[in-house]
């Protein structure tokens, strides 16, 4: 999958889109028992909803906006949850409040029914 998270962070936040987060990088030249030991540090939070990729350490992929609505609206025309794939401005919106673990942090594609994610298989389950 493509990885994709929804994360709560300042309205004012700034960091560069597209630039992985420095407290997801671990330091340079540390020995195997300080990295084992080293714990990075997650984006400040706040009351504003950007898109995430976690394909790679993590970094943001969209500016950062008021409502859960207004990033699914911007994510409906500017991102992709996997490859080249378009989802709705709903199915967006369903991932952002159904899936806890991220948007299509597991899921599968297939032929018939495209790219299915585990909260979404989840809600098929009697």
């Amino acid at each position: 999958m493509g990885h994709r998270e929804l994360r709560r962070v300042p309205m004012d936040f700034s960091h560069p889109i597209g630039e992985v987060w420095p407290g997801f990088l671990s330091p340079e030249g540390l020995s195997d028992d300080e990295l084992d030991a080293w714990v990075g540090t997650d984006p400040p939070t706040g009351e504003g909803f950007q898109l995430w990729e976690t394909t790679s350490e993590g970094s943001p992929v969209s500016p950062v906006f008021e409502t859960d609505e207004a990033l699914a609206e911007w994510c409906e025309a500017n991102a992709t949850p996997f490859a080249s794939f378009k989802w709705s401005r709903e199915r967006w919106l369903n991932m952002f409040r159904k899936d806890a673990g991220g948007v299509g942090t597991l899921g599968a594609w297939s032929a018939s029914t495209g790219l299915t994610t585990l909260a979404e298989v989840s809600e098929k389950k009697p």
